[in-house]
């Protein structure tokens, strides 16, 4: 089922209410990893359709969120925001803007 949530976070025409449904799926939970990486993580290498303001908001809420389960997970999901100066400008932006709202402590 992993490769079915992988192969269905990263097609071309998904975005953020895709994402919310594939995590209602009854088959994904929230506390298996591969589960996550699957879906979240297919998503954010999506670099067709992922960066954008909601993506952004989906993502820091579910590392934020794994901050308290599995901070392991969450410390590789954020690997997206590694290269974010590199991005194009309104990207680069957003990147910015997600990173120390959220991560700036």
């Amino acid at each position: 089922m992993d490769k079915c949530f992988s192969i269905q976070s990263s097609a071309p025409t998904v975005n953020v209410d895709n994402i919310k449904a594939l995590m209602q799926h009854k088959l994904f939970s929230f506390n298996t990893p591969n589960c996550l990486r699957s879906v979240i993580g297919g998503f954010s290498q999506n670099h067709a359709n992922f960066h954008n303001q909601q993506d952004y908001e989906l993502l820091t809420d579910i590392i934020v969120k794994l901050n308290q389960s599995n901070p392991q997970i969450g410390v590789k999901l954020t690997s997206v925001y590694n290269h974010w100066q590199r991005f194009k400008p309104r990207i680069k932006s957003l990147t910015k803007t997600a990173i120390r709202e959220n991560f700036n402590h």
